[in-house]
């Protein structure tokens, strides 16, 4: 009778050692190749701000029209058409009820 527990114990064990072998060599081969959020932004930070600046509103007018709402949520919040008053580019502005 011990023998058997002890094959079976023997078993368990070796095939524990495989899977722990397996899942070592998975997240060692992998953990080069993770990056987190924060080391993305430190290495693109130059790229993030000129991006930012970029597509940097400073203020929105409506053409003098009357303004084209696209999306009313349940919520309050409106999307409506606007524009960029130095470029003068299509924007989508969302309104947020106070």
């Amino acid at each position: 009778m011990a023998t058997d527990f002890e094959e079976f114990k023997d078993e368990v064990d070796t095939t524990n050692e495989i899977v722990e072998q397996t899942k070592n060599n998975v997240i060692f081969s992998h953990k080069l190749d993770i990056q987190t959020s924060f080391d993305y932004q430190r290495e693109e930070a130059s790229n993030i701000e000129k991006e930012f600046h970029s597509k940097r509103v400073r203020d929105v007018h409506y053409r003098n029209k009357k303004m084209k709402v696209l999306k009313r949520e349940k919520s309050g919040i409106v999307k409506v058409l606007g524009y960029c008053v130095d470029k003068d580019i299509p924007l989508l502005v969302i309104k947020i009820p106070k």
